[in-house]
């Protein structure tokens, strides 16, 4: 393709533009101004990139605190089949066996556990375990620096 009609297929690109936008243009560098795309990617980039790195931020502790609940639970659930099985076992040797099944999570973390039993007509006793986990956030997003999740499980003990 010639410049000559380079030139002319721009200037009707130009001039349709001027119809469909009906603006009276004031010169060349306005043209070039309007015209111009080179960093529209960039300003799409900065207004959606925050937005973004929030929304993966807050899923990622969401994630977290998530599967915190889930393995509290699960080591609740276990410790009270210890418990179930084991009758003659102590406080301590309950407590001892809930801080080894926390698999990924830090036992210094783990607060209150609680066990209480009561003793039924028919001379079995209900033990209930509790357990308390601080959750402490990775990133302060929001204001707060951590959450206390609680678990509970009743067991039958002969």
């Amino acid at each position: 393709m010639s410049k000559r009609k380079a030139t002319l297929r721009k200037r009707r690109g130009i001039e349709r533009l001027k119809q469909c936008l009906k603006v009276d243009f004031r010169g060349p560098t306005t043209l070039r101004f309007i015209m111009d795309r080179s960093g529209a990617a960039a300003v799409e980039a900065a207004m959606i990139l925050p937005i973004f790195i929030v929304a993966m931020f807050g899923l990622m502790e969401g994630s977290r605190a998530l599967y915190t609940v889930f393995e509290l639970d699960y080591a609740v659930y276990k410790t009270s089949r210890f418990a179930m099985v084991k009758s003659d076992a102590t406080s301590n040797q309950i407590k001892e066996n809930l801080n080894q099944e926390l698999i990924f999570l830090k036992p210094e973390k783990l607060g209150t556990v609680a066990i209480s039993e009561t003793l039924n007509p028919d001379n079995t006793k209900t033990a209930v375990i509790t357990a308390a986990y601080d959750f402490d956030f990775l990133f302060n997003m929001f204001g707060t620096t951590g959450i206390t999740f609680n678990s509970e499980q009743t067991v039958l003990r002969f």
